[in-house]
């Protein structure tokens, strides 16, 4: 499994694993130093030297033991202090690290190392102290260069307390043991500055690393948005922001890029809806220009006298009659068109057995379009083929696709409608409409269904038509749910091809009868 990276994290776990780093990673790092600090410290310390080889924590804990030792006894004891083996030994690791033990009781003397007189161990602690020592009962304790001095009061039951006194020449610090001492509250306050300094700076510098990586995936998705927003704006649709996070920006850069997409086509299509109104436009315009000049033509014919005589009248007038027909048509072509491109007509969806349909449809129309030079077939396999449809809006689109194969027949040769039906798949039904008319190129055949649109863009040839009616066919069939192509072959014929959704037969109950 692939480590998650920093951009395809979470914008909330990235905050989270910032503050956490901000806090964690400063922290670990002033241990370590404080932990350096300390083991250089103790490495300084460890060679300082110390008296009879001892180090200073050993001395003065020794001292400590003598001294509660010496305590314990004479209180305990009393006057047979001296005879205790925890005294004895007391005074034996005293006397053997070269102090002097002074015990007295008021001017009496009970013990003396080495039956030193009272004036001896008084100059040898005038010496050490450089003063007389202070008086009163509090317990006294005194150590330098020169040595160390103890003093302390304690009670008897049986008369006066006992003074008891530690004098130790060869006890005294060592020189370097003052430096040491002296400079160690130094020594610590510069360590607490430094780690205070450097734990400043550990923390601005975690703070300025993890905001600019921070920053950066976070900007980076902003930065690129910025720029796709400008390149839409200048009407650069193409422009694509590249590799996204696996964030929340990330999220946000894959969504615009969707909508600049759809912005996209949406464009597109507005351009093509514009090409396409343009050339609506100009189809009309032509469509409506050419009859109008015509029944012009003819009422100014009949206004100068030129048609002097009945037959002539008659045939002028019948003319602009059929012409003014067209002109309708035409218009009412073109208001079916917008009202079904709009959506304002309601279709009445009904189950139609398209066989028994195609089969009255033939045998009602076949008579008429005899006198047109046509011929309809109707060919499908046995079986019932089911669609859901609005019967009259259907009628319509057959109708416009039979009269635009009338319409494009080749001239002295009858025109051929072949019908077929047949089960595309268990969902679909097709229809085919072929015909042995002027066919189509290629390149024409996904633009006959525009409006307006004709094969032939002069509208050079005397074809009648609104231009109207395949897009029309279009439109119903679309809002049938079906699709609708073409295919041809230039001077062969055309075949078009049109899908329906189709109704299972077991969803009708087993009905029998269906309308035609």
């Amino acid at each position: 499994m692939l480590p998650v990276k920093l951009q395809d994290m979470s914008i909330r776990k990235k905050l989270l694993l910032s503050n956490f780093m901000m806090i964690v990673i400063p922290v670990i790092l002033v241990l370590l130093i404080m932990y350096a600090i300390l083991m250089g410290f103790l490495a300084g310390i460890s060679h300082s030297p110390f008296p009879n080889g001892q180090s200073w924590s050993d001395s003065n804990y020794q001292l400590q033991l003598w001294f509660d030792a010496m305590s314990e006894e004479i209180v305990e004891h009393e006057t047979e202090f001296s005879q205790q083996d925890d005294f004895q030994f007391a005074c034996e690791s005293l006397e053997n690290s070269g102090g002097y033990l002074w015990i007295q009781q008021e001017e009496t003397t009970l013990y003396a190392t080495n039956q030193t007189g009272s004036s001896a161990l008084e100059t040898m602690m005038s010496e050490i102290v450089g003063a007389s020592l202070p008086q009163g009962n509090s317990p006294f304790f005194f150590r330098n260069g020169q040595g160390l001095v103890y003093r302390t009061q304690l009670p008897q039951t049986n008369g006066e307390p006992v003074t008891l006194t530690i004098i130790g020449q060869s006890l005294a610090y060592h020189t370097t043991d003052y430096l040491f001492l002296d400079h160690f509250k130094t020594y610590v306050k510069l360590g607490v500055v430094l780690i205070f300094g450097v734990a400043v700076i550990i923390i601005i510098l975690t703070g300025l690393f993890l905001t600019r990586k921070l920053s950066k995936s976070v900007l980076g998705p902003l930065e690129k948005l910025r720029c796709g927003a400008i390149q839409i704006k200048e009407g650069n649709y193409n422009y694509e922001i590249g590799p996204m996070p696996q964030d929340e920006f990330g999220d946000v850069c894959r969504d615009f890029d969707e909508m600049r997409k759809r912005l996209q086509k949406s464009v597109q299509l507005q351009e093509k809806y514009e090409t396409s109104r343009k050339e609506l436009i100009a189809g009309i315009s032509h469509d409506l220009s050419t009859p109008l000049t015509s029944i012009k033509g003819y009422v100014s014919g009949l206004l100068d006298g030129v048609a002097n005589t009945p037959e002539k009248q008659t045939h002028y007038l019948q003319t602009i009659y059929r012409t003014a027909c067209g002109m309708d048509q035409l218009v009412d072509s073109l208001f079916l068109f917008s009202k079904l491109d709009m959506g304002s007509i309601e279709f009445h969806f009904e189950t139609v057995e398209l066989g028994g349909y195609f089969q009255d449809y033939c045998g009602e129309t076949a008579p008429r379009l005899e006198l047109q030079d046509t011929s309809i077939t109707f060919q499908h396999a046995p079986g019932i083929y089911l669609a859901s449809l609005d019967r009259m809006q259907f009628g319509r689109a057959v109708s416009n696709l039979v009269e635009n194969s009338i319409k494009y027949k080749r001239n002295q040769i009858p025109c051929q409608i072949t019908i077929t039906l047949e089960q595309a798949d268990r969902q679909h039904l097709r229809i085919r409409f072929a015909d042995n008319g002027r066919g189509i190129h290629p390149e024409d055949a996904p633009k006959i269904f525009d409006s307006f649109y004709r094969t032939d863009p002069a509208r050079s040839q005397a074809i009648k038509g609104s231009g109207l009616g395949l897009a029309i066919t279009k439109q119903i069939i679309e809002k049938l749910g079906g699709s609708i192509s073409a295919e041809g072959i230039p001077d062969q014929g055309m075949t078009v091809t049109v899908t329906l959704p189709a109704v299972e037969q077991e969803d009708k109950h087993d009905e029998t009868n269906f309308n035609h």
